[in-house]
């Protein structure tokens, strides 16, 4: 499960489940080419009955939550699960299925052309996935330096990396990708429990993308996204836009339960329990370690989970935060400037309605400890959600549905995905759903904007 939530392979029946707006489960969605979808029995919509192994007793599937249904069917990987569905025409419908090795296209790299002021290149990495012993997937950093390379083609005049939401992965990919952009020289440093300091390098010499650039990050980017912010934070190579990040600076490594193993030979295929231990944390070039502290963005934008206790030091048993030494070899290029982007940010973000519906949120402090009493019966309870929304209504906290239109900016495809999408109408489906949802993300928008800047001033003197 943990390799191929960090893989663009995995095995999988090819479903997921959601629950509708009567709390029931049903089927969420299809991975096309999946066992589901090849079945052609399930659809999107059908309501979960039953849910177990072949030959074993059927489950009692009342009450629990579509991530509990997730884990059940997670435990194997051989059997064959049985499915028993209701159908919107009120039929019902037994479908038994195996786990297939399919692709997993939440972890495959996607690059988009953003056009407004300027041409933008945007890439969207959602973890740190690796290339696994025995596994045919390919490793993130790879990937992202062949969307770049087709973003060059089209002639981008900045460049954009999202690594919102990504949770981290495998540090050495984090290391290559950080070696994109960074030419030669250090790019963090290992600490042990024996105080030994280690400092990674760049594993390859020169860079693939050296143009204006910004990183998003916000309050759920965590382990190698942060290591990959603060390097290029602390090379002065990219601007990084969006909220303090997650805080976790410690080092985890697999071990089999087997004890004839040893960490100087490769985990065998075969493997099947294992440990996750924390072997030691890492730190900035500067010697700061962003343990708990995560890494401050240059320009800050407002983040509804900033009122939320999201963070490794709401943690009860994190690691505590401490400092190393500094690395006096690594040569920082020249500071860009930060100080004026911020400052033209903050002016754009004030005049924003998204974001100020976010500020008035945070402001006002959804966490209360008042109880109330929500009814369950399902008539009364539509009553209550729906006199909750206009309550939420009247005091200026829902959010609008589009950012300011002098803001907007267009999103398209570059010319080899252009051209892979005319030969496929499933993935020109989900391609129109990505570039609607660029356009649509006032966060992505803003960062725009920041790239622009950067163009603009780099073509002037700095005031730094």
């Amino acid at each position: 499960m943990f390799q191929s939530a960090l893989s663009t392979e995995g095995y999988s029946f090819g479903l997921e489940f959601d629950e509708n707006e009567k709390g029931s489960l049903v089927i969420g969605y299809l991975i096309p080419g999946g066992p589901a979808w090849k079945s052609g029995e399930l659809n999107k919509g059908d309501e979960l009955q039953q849910l177990y192994w072949e030959n074993k007793e059927a489950a009692d599937i009342n009450g629990l939550s579509s991530e509990e249904i997730y884990e059940m069917r997670e435990q194997s990987t051989q059997e064959r699960l049985v499915i028993k569905v209701k159908k919107a025409d009120n039929t019902s419908k037994t479908v038994t299925l195996r786990k297939e090795k399919i692709s997993n296209e939440e972890n495959i790299v996607r690059s988009f052309v953003l056009k407004g002021e300027k041409k933008v290149g945007y890439i969207l990495l959602p973890g740190f996935y690796t290339q696994w012993e025995n596994e045919g997937g390919s490793g993130c950093a790879n990937d992202v330096a062949k969307e770049i390379i087709k973003l060059k083609r089209e002639n981008i005049e900045g460049l954009i990396v999202d690594v919102r939401f990504n949770g981290g992965g495998s540090i050495n990919e984090g290391l290559e990708l950080t070696g994109i952009f960074v030419d030669e020289g250090p790019l963090a440093a290992q600490k042990d429990k024996t105080g030994k300091v280690i400092y990674y390098k760049d594993p390859n010499r020169g860079v693939i993308y050296n143009g204006p650039m910004a990183l998003m990050v916000n309050g759920q980017s965590a382990s190698a996204s942060e290591m990959l912010a603060a390097s290029l934070q602390d090379y002065n190579r990219a601007v990084i836009v969006g909220s303090t990040t997650y805080g976790k600076a410690s080092v985890q490594q697999l071990f089999p339960l087997d004890t004839t193993y040893s960490r100087t030979t490769k985990m065998p295929a075969t493997v099947t329990d294992v440990l996750k231990i924390t072997l030691a944390k890492f730190y900035r070039l500067d010697g700061q370690s962003t343990q708990l502290k995560g890494v401050k963005p240059d320009v800050v934008l407002p983040d509804a989970f900033d009122g939320l206790d999201i963070g490794e030091r709401f943690s009860r048993s994190a690691l505590p935060s401490d400092t190393g030494k500094r690395n006096i070899y690594y040569k920082p290029l020249s500071p860009l400037p930060v100080n004026e982007i911020a400052k033209r940010s903050a002016d754009r973000v004030k005049n924003d309605d998204n974001f100020n519906t976010i500020q008035k949120l945070l402001e006002a402090d959804i966490r209360t400890s008042k109880s109330e009493i929500i009814p369950l019966k399902w008539d009364e309870f539509e009553k209550w959600i729906k006199q909750h929304e206009r309550g939420v209504e009247l005091t200026g906290s829902k959010v609008p549905a589009k950012e300011n239109k002098s803001n907007r900016i267009e999103a398209g495809n570059n010319q080899v995905d252009k051209q892979w999408l005319q030969n496929n109408d499933y993935e020109r489906e989900i391609n129109k759903k990505w570039l609607e949802n660029i356009e649509d993300d006032f966060y992505i928008c803003e960062a725009f904007l920041v790239v622009c800047d950067l163009i603009n001033l780099q073509k002037a003197p700095s005031k730094n």
